[in-house]
């Protein structure tokens, strides 16, 4: 497999809000270009990743479990990277912004109902490949994940009309699902053994006992930071993963607020 050449460089990060627009298409009576309509420009993912100058977003479990619609886990069969513009409708270009899909076959369901009839799901990523993050896992083509996804669906695109209208990505029209980031909603699967955050199970005793040593947990698909190395994630065998991950989902509608999460995690051990 070839690997990408790591260019310690730290460049400004842009907020991409996931999200996206349904709009009409009006044209610029000046340059007839369409307005509230993005385009998407096909571009090649480079060999060098950057790592970006960016703290990640405070883990909250509670957050992570309650507002996911689907997660699986699936081999990535295809990854496209794509340049996104869109001109508004005072005549302003936005962009170009980049934006990602993924392509996976699903393997196993653990929550929630495929959007899609076919067993290839195309996930919607709002960065560039190369633009990585530390304390994160890398995507590869040929390489299995759990994916904790939300539906690009029509209440997506109403909330983002309603909270975000400079939002023209239309994410919708190029992908069925998404992700955020690569730590809290990608975890990694190697060898029959799972790789993920390390919070997601920090109040069950009985599951963070079964953890696989570091010196035997080895992946390389992890960006750590210098003064963190390995103690941002943790391994699993995936036969424990299994049923420990799919009782979090199991518990879902039980679930009101983070202090209830962590006491049923707590009572899970007892």
């Amino acid at each position: 497999m070839k690997k990408k050449k790591i260019v310690v460089l730290f460049i400004s990060l842009m907020l991409v809000i996931v999200g996206t627009v349904t709009a009409k298409y009006k044209y610029n009576s000046i340059t007839s270009v369409p307005i509230n309509t993005s385009v998407w420009k096909k571009t090649e993912i480079k060999d060098e990743a950057y790592i970006a100058n960016g703290s990640i977003e405070k883990f909250d479990l509670n957050e992570t479990i309650t507002e996911s619609d689907y997660v699986f886990s699936g081999t990535v069969i295809n990854r496209e990277e794509y340049e996104v513009k869109w001109t508004d409708e005072n005549g302003e270009d936005w962009g170009p912004f980049p934006s990602s899909i993924i392509e996976v076959k699903v393997n196993k369901e653990y929550y929630g109902t495929s959007p899609i009839k076919g067993n290839v799901i195309k996930v919607y990523y709002p960065y560039s490949f190369s633009t990585i993050f530390k304390n994160s896992f890398l995507i590869e083509d040929n390489s299995d994940y759990v994916f904790i996804t939300r539906v690009l669906d029509e209440e997506f695109v109403k909330q983002k009309e309603n909270n975000n209208p400079e939002d023209k990505f239309e994410q919708e029209k190029y992908a069925d699902v998404y992700i955020t980031n690569t730590y809290s909603n990608l975890l990694v699967i190697e060898n029959d053994t799972v790789f993920m955050y390390n919070e997601f199970f920090s109040e069950n005793k009985d599951i963070m006992n079964k953890t696989i040593s570091k010196e035997l947990a080895v992946t390389d698909k992890t960006i750590s930071s210098d003064d963190n190395e390995n103690d941002w994630f943790i391994a699993l065998d995936e036969t424990d993963f299994n049923k420990a991950f799919s009782d979090l989902f199991k518990s879902q509608e039980e679930l009101t607020n983070t202090s209830d999460f962590s006491k049923l995690q707590e009572d899970k051990v007892e």
